[in-house]
């Protein structure tokens, strides 16, 4: 008499994907879906408490270990770009094809845009306590803040959007150092990173991240989530696309490629991915 299978074995054979494509976006979904949740409840906690139930630093490790988790959690299947500058990055590095970048960036920002929608009716009704349910972007009861970047009245756009680059840069650089097999060091460890580069914006870096939470928002806020600042939401969107590819290519060309491969190695790349 043959063993059972177990229940996670039995939906295993019948519902396995094969395809790898499919596999990789679902997995790009999910985790960004769950990186986000985990990351907005984090910053609605630090808003809606008044920020007393955590510090700025503590909110700022909290979206770090979200991250750091949610890589490991698609280490089997996509890698977990969880965004789609760092895509982009793999992109001009020929470790993505230009379609899978377009897929990869739009189920990204689904997942980060249903994230906001379940993280707002999980605090719902600490949203109504907050502000007695006045919703607003400014002022004393401001709660946008929670889904999405916006810079104060004294940051300029310039500072941001340099501000979006080096920090993107950064966050893509090491994930190369991280993800170059030769170094064998564990990806995750780059999401701490993100604690360095949280005082002008918080840490957007990632056009998913902050647009699909924004457009959310726009159903609860109303335009002004985009309209604040002179405008201001395009930089999230824009300057990460620059800073992901230029930290990537700034490992490679003053480290990555004078690192020899052993004679054994069998990760050594003879074509681009496909």
């Amino acid at each position: 008499m043959g063993r059972s299978l177990l229940p996670d074995e039995r939906l295993r054979r019948a519902v396995h994907l094969k395809n790898r494509l499919i596999v990789n976006l679902l997995g790009e979904f999910f985790g960004t879906f769950v990186f986000i949740f985990i990351g907005l409840c984090v910053s609605m906690q630090y808003v809606l408490g008044r920020q007393a139930l955590s510090t700025f630093i503590q909110v700022n490790f909290g979206w770090g270990l979200a991250l750091g988790f949610c890589v490991y959690l698609l280490t089997g299947s996509s890698g977990g770009h969880l965004n789609p500058a760092v895509s982009f990055c793999f992109f001009t590095l020929g470790r993505l094809p230009f379609h899978h970048l377009v897929l990869y960036t739009v189920v990204q920002t689904i997942g980060a845009f249903l994230s906001a929608f379940c993280a707002y009716f999980y605090y719902f009704d600490q949203f109504e306590k907050f502000a007695g349910g006045e919703r607003s972007v400014t002022g004393p009861f401001a709660t946008a803040g929670a889904f999405t970047s916006f810079p104060d009245a004294h940051v300029s756009h310039v500072t941001c959007f340099v501000d979006q680059i080096v920090g993107t840069a950064c966050l893509t650089f090491f994930i190369t150092v991280f993800t170059d097999k030769r170094n064998k060091i564990p990806s995750g460890i780059v999401a701490l990173l993100v604690v360095l580069f949280a005082l002008n914006l918080g840490y957007p870096i990632n056009p998913a991240r902050d647009f699909g939470p924004r457009l959310f928002a726009c159903l609860v806020y109303g335009r002004e989530v985009f309209s604040y600042s002179s405008y201001y939401f395009w930089i999230p969107m824009v300057a990460p696309f620059i800073g992901g590819p230029l930290g990537g290519w700034l490992y490679h060309i003053f480290v990555g490629v004078h690192i020899p491969y052993d004679i054994d190695d069998e990760d050594r790349p003879e074509t681009a991915a496909v």
